[in-house]
């Protein structure tokens, strides 16, 4: 395989750890805002629906944060644009903090989102560019790092107190400014090399990045169905609210701990078999979430099922497709739109048809992403011997 021509330490350890440590901000934002929800209603006299914008301008922000930093590389390096993404999202957190208005709120959540999604897609590209066949090991490790984030922001909620949630964007701010330091480590981008593709993908470049695509847009619909609705499927089944909501933090765990663990698998093992053992796990564990004795049990199969997609697909699409970069920028911000867009067509679902029904739609867009899966490994895998591990 033609490698990546990749410099002597192209991330220098501080800055690589520093990049782990932004993940891990970036996820405690992300989740930061549900456990302060009610909080936040009765600082800003503000009802259900306007709460609810909070989460919309965070993620707003974060899909214009990942083009804007894409479009933005045409003309400023990685170095400033991570910088600019940590002191955004240090700016808006001391802006949440002094906010006297919900408008004004809201622009501040959407600046610290604008900040997320630059460091988003700016250090998975990175990583992904510049770890060679390592990559997928650091990406797993990298994204881990987003989930650690999420499990630990609503315990600093109930440690801190609901209504002190100004101390947590605090140090918030506090940290983003220092890991905006870090970034001196990254040397500049290396030159790309193409993974030889199979002759039929070399005609079809756009059928690549349509399958790269139809992986992303699928699985994170399975995420965020999954965590927007395995309450009311488990409750349904005759689950507490409160086992219901253990066992959906234990599928976000699961998600965590799958991206650990499967770190160093990916050094010895093809991303393809990779991507497409976990859709199809995806899809099984899915299918016996219908099955209620099991479906706590499956719930938390399909988080360590769900966790390789992400980190693993991302470095094989900058090897496989042309123009990669920009190709990145737009499978990250498609995904997203997909994470938008599928948790109320599931909830229209579940009103017209029943919750009973939800395990068998919800495996839908996860058959999609197995199939994707297949004819990518099909077209957009070297030929055997011309590979390494984890490429």
């Amino acid at each position: 395989m033609t490698a990546l021509t990749v410099p002597d330490r192209p991330v220098t350890p501080y800055a690589q750890y520093g990049g782990y440590l932004g993940f891990a901000l970036i996820g405690f934002l992300q989740a930061v805002y549900g456990p302060v929800l009610i909080q936040l209603q009765a600082d800003f006299a503000m009802g259900p629906s306007q709460a609810g914008l909070t989460l919309t301008a965070h993620f707003s922000g974060a899909l214009a944060g990942v083009l804007a930093y894409h479009f933005a590389t045409f003309r400023f390096t990685d170095r400033a644009l991570l910088a600019a993404s940590y002191l955004l999202i240090a700016a808006g957190a001391v802006g949440v903090m002094a906010a006297t208005g919900w408008e004004t709120l809201l622009v501040c959540i959407f600046l610290t989102g604008l900040g997320a999604g630059g460091i988003d897609f700016g250090l998975n590209q990175i990583f992904s560019l510049r770890f060679g066949n390592r990559a997928p090991m650091v990406l797993n490790i990298l994204n881990g790092m987003f989930g650690l984030g999420a499990v630990v922001a609503p315990v600093l909620v109930w440690v801190t107190g609901a209504p002190n949630y100004t101390l947590l964007f605090a140090g918030s701010a506090v940290v983003a400014v220092i890991l905006s330091i870090t970034v001196v480590g990254i040397r500049p981008a290396p030159a790309l090399a193409r993974t030889p593709l199979r002759p039929a993908a070399k005609l079809r470049p756009s059928f690549v990045l349509a399958g790269f695509l139809a992986v992303y847009v699928f699985h994170v619909a399975v995420e965020t169905g999954t965590g927007s609705w395995e309450p009311t499927h488990l409750i349904w089944q005759g689950q507490s609210e409160a086992s219901a909501a253990v066992f959906t933090s234990l599928f976000w765990g699961a998600m965590m701990a799958g991206r650990f663990a499967i770190a160093p698998i990916s050094l010895k093992y093809r991303a393809s078999s990779i991507l497409a053992i976990s859709c199809a796990a995806l899809t099984a564990t899915i299918l016996l979430t219908a099955v209620t004795p099991v479906a706590p049990a499956a719930y938390i199969l399909l988080g360590l099922a769900i966790a390789p997609i992400f980190p693993t697909a991302l470095p094989w699409l900058y090897r496989a497709v042309p123009a990669a970069r920009g190709a990145g920028a737009f499978v990250i911000a498609a995904s997203m739109i997909g994470g938008v867009a599928f948790p109320p067509l599931f909830g229209s679902v579940i009103d017209t048809v029943g919750t009973g029904w939800f395990p068998l739609f919800l495996a839908l867009p996860a058959a999609g992403c197995l199939f994707a899966a297949l004819r990518l490994r099909r077209f957009a895998d070297p030929r055997l011997g011309q590979d390494s591990p984890g490429a």
